[in-house]
């Protein structure tokens, strides 16, 4: 269908005076409202020059009108249709709301004459598979005054970095995006000082531990996040533990200057390879603790005293400084331990012998 002046003037809910004419009746509407009608184009109805709220959402336009004559519009509500370009607004230097969501727009551009946008509503746009929002850089700008408004929810946003620009923005829905940086994030809003409502839900980011309280530190503004309010105990219990974690940090850095580095003991060297062997040489027995006689000399004077003891010597018992000696199943006591022959056993300070056949 398409809308012309006639369709207006049938479908009105004013009424027109008798010695009205159809233009001065059209020239005096402030509103027009045609929506779910299947409007598919919008002849010229630049007659109506007094217009300041348009509805027209839930039609089926593909391009939007040219407004140039709509010097006194405010509002223009354009969701849920097909358009894919923003175009035709440039004497539209009054508009304070723009409503766009589910179009098929891929570039937010055409709004430097917008200087007095408060709301700018873009989110879920019909794109290709792959594709992403864009923003054109002058167009931002230009909205950057006065923009208090802003969602881009459901548009395959990966990045936000090109919103930092809109510092008087006091509601932003991010949510179902592909966000995951929240560095990317945690920086965009606070560089919004009047944030107070923020929507991040259906992000990646948002799988990330303590995802809240990190947003909510980035910006202590926030009083709504994701539906949910932010308390002022939770605020001031945030601000606190970051507080207190700067502190240690900065106190840690302090003392780590002041004290230095400690010096490190020096490196063991590994000696050398053997050249002709091509191995390592063999490192020094390790030193026999003071006091005690070495294990190895020990047990040969007990073999010596055993021996000793075959030749000649009587089987029950051989007393010396050291201890005794039982031949066959004997044993030798001394102050370090024992040797029992045969089946015998050595036993000192540092362990056992036990002999055999």
């Amino acid at each position: 269908m398409k809308l012309t002046t006639d369709y207006i003037l049938r479908t009105s809910r004013g009424k027109m005076r008798p010695d009205e004419t159809p233009d001065q009746f059209l020239r005096k509407m402030t509103h027009l409202n045609v929506t779910e009608k299947a409007v598919t184009h919008v002849e010229d109805i630049s007659v109506c020059t007094n217009l300041t709220v348009v509805y027209l959402y839930d039609n089926n336009l593909t391009q939007m009108m040219s407004l140039e004559f709509a010097i006194n519009l405010t509002h223009l509500y354009l969701q849920n249709n097909a358009i894919s370009r923003i175009q035709g607004l440039a004497a539209c230097v009054n508009l304070e709301k723009l409503y766009l969501s589910n179009n098929r727009i891929s570039v937010v551009e055409g709004l430097q004459s917008q200087a007095n946008l408060r709301e700018l509503s873009v989110d879920n746009q019909q794109l290709p598979p792959g594709e992403k929002l864009i923003f054109e850089p002058r167009s931002l700008f230009a909205i950057s005054r006065s923009l208090e408004m802003l969602n881009v929810s459901g548009n395959g946003l990966d990045t936000v970095r090109e919103l930092k620009c809109l510092q008087l923005v006091r509601a932003l829905n991010l949510g179902h995006n592909s966000l995951n940086n929240m560095k990317d994030v945690t920086e965009l809003i606070s560089s919004m000082p009047y944030l107070v409502k923020l929507e991040v839900a259906g992000n990646p980011l948002t799988r990330k531990a303590k995802y809240r309280d990190r947003l909510i530190l980035a910006n202590p503004h926030i009083q709504t996040l994701d539906g949910r309010e932010v308390p002022e105990p939770t605020k001031t219990f945030l601000r606190n533990w970051q507080s207190a974690k700067d502190r240690r940090r900065r106190e840690f850095i302090h003392q780590a200057m002041t004290d230095g580095i400690p010096d490190l003991p020096p490196l063991q060297r590994v000696p050398p390879p053997d050249r002709q062997s091509g191995s390592h040489r063999k490192p020094p027995p390790p030193p026999i603790m003071r006091g005690m006689k070495s294990g190895s000399k020990h047990v040969e004077e007990i073999i010596q005293r055993r021996n000793q003891s075959q030749n000649g010597v009587r089987p029950d018992e051989v007393n010396d400084s050291h201890g005794e000696v039982n031949g066959g199943h004997g044993e030798v006591n001394d102050s370090h331990g024992e040797v029992n022959g045969g089946h015998g056993e050595v036993n000192d300070s540092h362990g056992e012998v036990n002999g055999g056949h």
